[in-house]
């Protein structure tokens, strides 16, 4: 029986609600040693927002564990400050804790110390890129002390409050979407807007509730409808469940499908969104989702443009997931079809994996471990970055646009790769680019590190020849799509 990962991110105030909360995988001892270590180290200390240390170590390790992470990753969430903000030497680290947790302790250091730099162009703000492929709980304990730390962002003086979140935009929610981190993603995101365009976020937050209010009987009813037919069928779904859409993403989708340059929200425009509600399905194996979506199609009319496989087709983070949108009484709505493995990669991402894993309980010193020879660490001068890398970024460069986004692509991409990958009009009007302030030819390899600058041309410029200089099989369907194109006309089929 696997742990349930978390539906919604809870906070604990207090290590016993922290400790018997899905804890039978977990060495509770351990994690017990670290928490009375941490609350002397940070004994006294506030943050600036005034919230204790022991409550924020807390909140970190409260939703490492709810996202089934394992022993190693609740022990360094508990001690990711003693380092930098109570002084604690790293060696007794290793000496009280065991080297995997000092490795991972210490490399959230080494993140924070680098990421804290004003210009995200300086040499040690690149070395963070090359440090994070060290071990994938880095990355993922980062996230979500970036998490806890936007959402009580509201007693933070203005000025700090709005460069973290510029920080979260610009950095930890692409590296959250790149992990398959989801439903992290979703909560740094619309807290970031919140605090970034409180005004534009208080007139989609207005119109979405305008829209609920409106539509909650027929939303309720849909769920319902669809029940009904899966019974009918003797489909048995996992789970049946609603979701809304993110005050972020809503507004991300009316700046690139509906808003024209210039022109001020209102609640017609927003009502062209046709996703705010979507109805997740999610069943027990991919022969299932298939034959759901045939049922979906075959008693709702749906729109053929709005409709992605990314069963058969996943998006570059590995998310996975049918998608369709379908008229009701009125409404639009999207159903979501998908298996519970590719649910919880959607949300939690690697951390899913791990949970999948841990499926009894461990023996006192046993480890799910993701890195290579870690009793290495200690002795840096014997081994290069390649000894730490783990799969996932096995095949990954990262590079950044001239704003200081980062972006991930697969080693070997190209500029028209990238352009793509920042928007498919970018792509398509590609005429040239500039790394590190220097033209080169569209077949040019990307490296880690690079600045990518895209010159556009007025019109596009599209041609079948760029397919044998890209890399990415989705750069590729873009391209030959737009060399297809006719004009988009949403087609209504019933």
């Amino acid at each position: 029986m696997q742990p349930n990962l978390l539906t919604k991110i809870e906070n604990y105030k207090s290590f016993e609600k922290l400790i018997n909360k899905q804890t039978r995988y977990l060495d509770t001892k351990l994690i017990d040693k670290a928490y009375k270590f941490a609350k002397e180290a940070h004994y006294g200390q506030t943050r600036i927002s005034g919230e204790s240390y022991e409550s924020h170590f807390l909140n970190v390790a409260a939703i490492v564990v709810q996202l089934g992470l394992d022993t190693t990753s609740v022990t360094a969430a508990l001690l990711h400050d003693v380092v930098e903000k109570a002084n604690v030497d790293i060696n007794k680290i290793d000496r009280v804790f065991g080297t995997e947790v000092a490795f991972i302790v210490d490399g959230l250091t080494q993140i924070r110390k680098a990421t804290e730099q004003k210009d995200v162009q300086d040499e040690n703000f690149k070395h963070f890129l090359l440090s994070t492929t060290e071990d994938i709980r880095i990355l993922i304990i980062r996230i979500v002390e970036k998490t806890d730390n936007v959402v009580n962002l509201s007693k933070v003086p203005e000025d700090i409050r709005v460069k973290a979140a510029k920080k979260i935009m610009n950095l930890y929610s692409p590296l959250a979407e790149y992990l398959g981190l989801g439903y992290l993603q979703k909560t740094m995101e619309d807290a970031a807007f919140k605090v970034l365009y409180p005004d534009i976020y208080s007139k989609i937050m207005l119109f979405s509730e305008k829209f609920f209010s409106r539509s909650q009987d027929t939303t309720d009813q849909f769920l319902e409808k669809i029940g009904t037919i899966l019974k009918k069928y003797s489909i048995q779904p996992l789970e049946l469940q609603g979701r809304r859409k993110g005050m972020w993403s809503t507004y991300k989708k009316l700046k690139k499908r509906y808003l024209k340059p210039g022109e001020e929200l209102n609640e017609e425009t927003f009502s062209m969104i046709k996703d705010l509600f979507a109805a997740r399905v999610i069943l027990n194996n991919i022969e299932e989702c298939y034959t759901v979506l045939g049922l979906m199609h075959s008693n709702f009319a749906f729109l053929q443009n709005d409709f992605d496989d990314y069963i058969a087709n996943p998006k570059e983070n590995g998310y996975r997931s049918i998608q369709t949108i379908v008229s009701y009484e009125g409404f639009y709505f999207e159903v979501q079809i998908r298996t519970k493995e590719m649910h919880d990669y959607n949300e939690f991402g690697p951390a899913s994996h791990i949970a999948y894993k841990l499926n009894g309980p461990v023996n006192v010193g046993s480890t799910l471990t993701w890195t290579k020879d870690l009793v290495k660490w200690k002795k840096t001068s014997e081994v290069t970055k390649e000894d730490f890398k783990i799969k996932l970024f096995a095949n990954s460069i990262f590079v950044f646009t001239p704003k200081g986004l980062l972006i991930r692509l697969e080693k070997g991409a190209t500029p028209i790769d990238f352009a793509f990958r920042i928007h498919s009009d970018i792509g398509e009007r590609y005429s040239g680019a500039k790394i590190n302030n220097k033209m080169v030819s569209k077949d040019y390899i990307l490296n880690t590190g690079d600045t990518v600058e895209i010159i556009i041309s007025a019109k596009p410029t599209v041609n079948e020849s760029w397919l044998k200089t890209v890399k990415s099989v989705v750069t590729k369907a873009k391209i030959r799509k737009l060399l297809a194109k006719k004009l988009p006309g949403e087609t209504f089929v019933k």
